[in-house]
């Protein structure tokens, strides 16, 4: 399943670079695609919390302590948010620097093929 993950990330990750790349018509299909992997990312991480919170719900039914693993589980779930966060700020700055080299002139753009 995390392989499965790594691989779908490393994906769309490549194909952000990649449009952002490409000089003619990129901004709506950067903006896709970095939409497609906020998403992506955001519905995985959602998707793994509610299935530890599962655990340790299992954990109290069956009258296991599981104070240490709600606190691991706080700490884990602020420090994805944090960088989930992070990632979409990065896409926005690196957006943003897309633009303004576009309008300072063509250096660093690929020309499109065909």
């Amino acid at each position: 399943m995390l392989v499965a993950f790594q691989g779908i990330l490393a994906i769309l990750t490549l194909t952000n670079v990649v449009v952002g790349s490409v000089r003619g018509g990129w901004r709506w299909l950067y903006v896709f695609v970095a939409l497609i992997l906020v998403g992506f990312v955001g519905v995985w991480l959602g998707a793994r919390f509610v299935e530890a919170l599962s655990w340790i719900a299992l954990l109290q039914n069956t009258a296991i302590d599981s104070m240490g693993v709600y606190t691991d589980l706080f700490w884990f779930g602020l420090g994805a948010t944090a960088f989930y966060v992070a990632m979409i700020l990065m896409l926005r700055r690196s957006y943003g620097k897309l633009v303004q080299l576009g309008r300072a002139g063509s250096e660093g753009f690929i020309e499109p093929i065909g």
